[in-house]
């Protein structure tokens, strides 16, 4: 099929129905679209060698596309112009080169790691990122765009900050008081001997206390 009649006819469907886009690329047509919905299930060992399952978590929502993009210039929903290419007159072929425009996004979307919204015949997704790219080439590509790519759906954590109410001055106090007593545990050795059963007031330089406050301060959360 002539090139130019295959865009005629991605074009006539985008009438009909919403058109693919990747982030701001317009896409003529995806070719073929696979949603996976995954789930992972963990697995613990038990004493008499089987496994027991505790947990079901949600894998991120995946998306891999077959995706074609012409290299010929489009008008409004892109009908008109394209009956004129296909009429052959000159004028309608002119314009940017769509297929090098959009191969040139798609990598550079990737390399800037950029989070962005996939339209497809089937939903519209958010909060989408590119995890493989790629563009094979044979006989039948012609000047077109022709690519493969998998998207990844990530979630965007909410930070939250909570303020203590200076006037409660009770919680206040206690996490001031809690801080110093922590500080002073730590920097006192007559402490560390009383957590350890230990006194190290008069033999903290006898062998081996070094080794032993080391150890402390290493094992203590």
């Amino acid at each position: 099929m002539a090139l130019s009649s295959l865009s005629l006819i991605f074009n006539l469907a985008r009438a009909l129905k919403k058109q693919p886009q990747i982030a701001s690329i317009k896409i003529d047509t995806f070719l073929s679209e696979d949603h996976s919905y995954s789930s992972s299930v963990t697995t613990s060992p038990i004493e008499d060698g089987a496994f027991v399952n505790d947990h079901i978590i949600k894998d991120p929502f995946t998306l891999s596309v077959n995706g074609y993009v012409s290299n010929i210039a489009t008008i409004g929903i892109g009908v008109v112009d394209q009956v004129v290419a296909v009429a052959g007159i000159p004028s309608a072929l002119k314009g940017k080169n769509k297929a090098k425009d959009a191969e040139a996004e798609l990598v550079r979307i990737r390399n800037d790691k950029e989070i962005f919204t996939v339209v497809t015949g089937l939903r519209s997704y958010k909060n989408m990122v590119i995890t493989n790219v790629s563009f094979p080439r044979s006989s039948t590509t012609g000047s077109g765009l022709e690519f493969n790519a998998t998207f990844q759906q990530i979630e965007i954590a909410k930070i939250v900050i909570v303020q203590l109410d200076p006037d409660d001055e009770e919680t206040v106090q206690s996490t001031i008081e809690k801080g110093k007593q922590d500080l002073k545990d730590k920097n006192s050795v007559s402490g560390l001997g009383t957590k350890l059963g230990k006194d190290f007031t008069d033999g903290a330089a006898k062998a081996g206390a070094k080794e032993e406050l080391a150890e402390f301060f290493k094992l203590k959360p």
